[in-house]
């Protein structure tokens, strides 16, 4: 920094000017102090915000004969009622731009007290492609298989 800019910056913040004599008449004004008195104006960029965050999807529900289909953002899960279990599809929509895996967790049950779950792994699927998993899940073993199963998507995971 240039030595004239320091004396400036230093007169500024003490208030005092060079020269000055400190038996002038008191009707004097001293530009300087009076600079010195008002804070120098401030512009401050707030900081980035966050990205905004995806809404979360809507969940809806069809039916096609005994398959009960949840369709959930990206993911969509089938369940078929079947004498051992519930036939049970999930399929994955890739629609990033970049390869994605989908973890997909499912319950089955029966609103009541039969309930079933399992886990879907559906790795390495293309941008802009699908893939499926199918699995039974449940069985008698839970009591009678529910004849109009419920789905519950308990979480999905992207990776």
């Amino acid at each position: 920094m240039r030595p004239s800019v320091i004396v400036a910056l230093a007169v500024l913040a003490t208030g005092c000017t060079a020269g000055t004599d400190d038996t002038s008449s008191p009707d004097v004004t001293h530009p300087v102090t009076a600079k010195a008195s008002a804070p120098p104006p401030t512009h401050t960029t707030p900081p980035p915000s966050a990205p905004a965050e995806e809404p979360e999807p809507s969940p809806s529900l069809t039916q096609r004969g005994r398959t009960r289909i949840l369709h959930y953002g990206d993911v969509e899960v089938e369940a078929t009622p079947q004498a051992d279990g519930v036939l049970t599809t999930v399929t994955a929509r890739n629609t990033t731009s970049h390869r994605a895996g989908y973890e997909v967790a499912v319950s089955i049950g029966d609103g009541k007290d039969w309930v079933a779950s399992f886990t879907f792994r559906l790795d390495a699927i293309a941008p802009g492609a699908a893939k499926s998993g199918t699995d039974t899940v449940g069985g008698p073993h839970l009591g009678p298989v529910p004849s109009a199963p419920k789905i519950y998507i308990d979480h999905v995971n992207t990776y």
